[in-house]
């Protein structure tokens, strides 16, 4: 897997395939592993690109107080890196699409499409901060399985095979306790873009899952309905790891959408 290093810090990045590039950018608490069945069914066509977000998989966390701008600089230093003028899309799944929100701000001109999956663009409540706090301070103290203990079991939907379940959870234990310590602090303290929703003109797909409890389809119509070129897919069936759960499915709906683009009209 390639490498560079951004602020003292490594980052891991998954580079495959040719064509107009995708950024896809993983959900909590994985790593870029998550993107396996995407990255083999679209780099026929699309030169895909996968970090590990700081602190997970084999990106180490970034000095400093951990934030969603900091997460979205490392993976612009990756596109810049790669020396990529344009991005045909930022795909965010879930904390990926809270990174991509803040990405797309800092790269005006550079980006064709934007695709939000089992996110949302709001900040966090003061509930929902002080518990993010409290597993960050039980997952420094115990160790990165409470989160398989306490996280897992809602990524996916209640009809998810065993087999998956098992998987999510070897993903969820490879990272560090302190990268995901980081990020649940990161995510407590996003900005809250509902408002600027309307300032982001390129076409935008959001997917959602229909059995997802932590971001709910009704969430989802919201969200693509705030967004000027927005539109809106569900995945019957699948629960929040849509990409994992309903690969082909998400695939297709990322595909279509792609092919629908009209680039330069």
């Amino acid at each position: 897997m390639p490498m560079l290093t951004h602020r003292g810090a490594r980052v891991h990045y998954r580079d495959e395939g040719s064509g107009p590039a995708l950024v896809l950018l993983h959900a909590f608490p994985l790593s870029s592993a998550l993107w396996k069945e995407q990255l083999d069914s679209l780099r026929t066509n699309y030169r895909v690109i996968a970090p590990d977000l700081p602190g997970f998989g084999k990106s180490q966390p970034l000095a400093g107080e951990p934030s969603m701008e900091a997460f979205a600089e490392s993976v612009l230093a990756v596109i810049d890196a790669l020396e990529l003028e344009r991005v045909r899309a930022l795909v965010g799944l879930s904390m990926g699409g809270y990174v991509a929100l803040e990405l797309q701000r800092a790269m005006p001109g550079r980006l064709d499409a934007f695709v939000l999956a089992s996110s949302r663009s709001s900040s966090d409540t003061e509930d929902a901060r002080r518990a993010r706090e409290v597993m960050a301070r039980a997952v420094e103290e115990e160790g990165v399985d409470v989160l398989v203990e306490r996280t897992a079991p809602n990524l996916l939907s209640a009809a998810a095979p065993e087999k998956l379940r098992r998987a999510v959870e070897r993903l969820i234990s490879e990272n560090s306790a302190k990268g995901t310590a980081d990020a649940l602090r990161a995510m407590g303290r996003r900005r809250d873009f509902t408002p600027l929703l309307g300032q982001i003109a390129c076409p935008a797909l959001v997917i959602a899952g229909q059995a997802d409890l932590l971001s709910t389809p009704e969430e989802a119509a919201a969200l693509a309905a705030a967004l000027p070129n927005g539109t809106k897919r569900l995945i019957p069936g699948a629960g929040h790891l849509t990409c994992l759960e309903a690969p082909s499915e998400f695939t297709a709906a990322l595909v279509e959408f792609l092919q629908g683009l009209q680039i330069g009209v």
